[in-house]
This record gives C-alpha cells, sequence and structure tokens, in this order.
C-alpha cells in the first residue's frame, strides 16, 4: 500500500491506457495532486478531480496537521481521470453509502463529450 513505491506506476498506467475516464476509488488528497502534476509534466491532457468520503474530518485533518498526511481512512476520496481533449467535466456529486465505521460515498460525474456534444453519467 505504499504510494511512494506505486506513484509511478499507477501514474504511467493511467497515460498508457488512454482510456477517456478513469474512475479511482480512495484516493488521497495527496495522491490527486501527485496526479495532476504528473499529467503536467508529462505533457498529457487529462484532468483528475476526487471528491472526499468525508469533507469535514479530510479538511480538519489536512488544517490541522504539522507533517504531511499520506493516507488514511479519512483522506479517503473518489473520483475520476479524464482526457480534457474528449470530455468536460459538467459536474461531480455524491451519495454516501451505508458503512459502520467510516463514511463511505459513491461518486458520480456529468461529462460532455467534446466531439460528439453528448452528455454521459459516470457512477
Amino acid at each position: 500500500h505504499c504510494w511512494k513505491e506505486r506513484r509511478k506506476l499507477v501514474l504511467s498506467s493511467i497515460v498508457s491506457l488512454k482510456a477517456d475516464i478513469i474512475a479511482l476509488q480512495e484516493p488521497s488528497p495527496f495522491q490527486e495532486m501527485y496526479l495532476k502534476r504528473g499529467f503536467l509534466s508529462l505533457g498529457v491532457d487529462y484532468g483528475c478531480e476526487i471528491f472526499p468520503c468525508d469533507p469535514p474530518s479530510s479538511s480538519q485533518l489536512l488544517k490541522n496537521s504539522n507533517k504531511p498526511i499520506i493516507g488514511g481512512q479519512e483522506l479517503d476520496g473518489n473520483g475520476f481521470c479524464w482526457r480534457k481533449d474528449k470530455y468536460e467535466l459538467l459536474s461531480l456529486d455524491h451519495f454516501h453509502l451505508p458503512s459502520p465505521k467510516y463514511k463511505r460515498t459513491c461518486v458520480v460525474g456529468k461529462f460532455r463529450s467534446i466531439v460528439l456534444a453528448q452528455g454521459l453519467v459516470v457512477v
């Protein structure tokens, strides 16, 4: 589970798959930031947006931390990476899933195809 060891592989896998849209399960804000910077450094036009499962806990942890937090249940989120040359993200929403201990969500992305000018909803 060591992000430091997996991050380059995750980034290169997303780019090499050339998928139009990829769903991401349980990335942290730090992982989202790494992917965004990585896409820029590779010169690929990918978007990346994550919605935290527990926004108040995530925000509080990030604000009050003196040392970098890599991950943890409170920082989990869900979201998407997408090819910006093919799709535009119109909105990102979520709904809660039942979970006894941690907050869990399902994220819903609404995209518009740039080429076909049609809408697409991804859950």
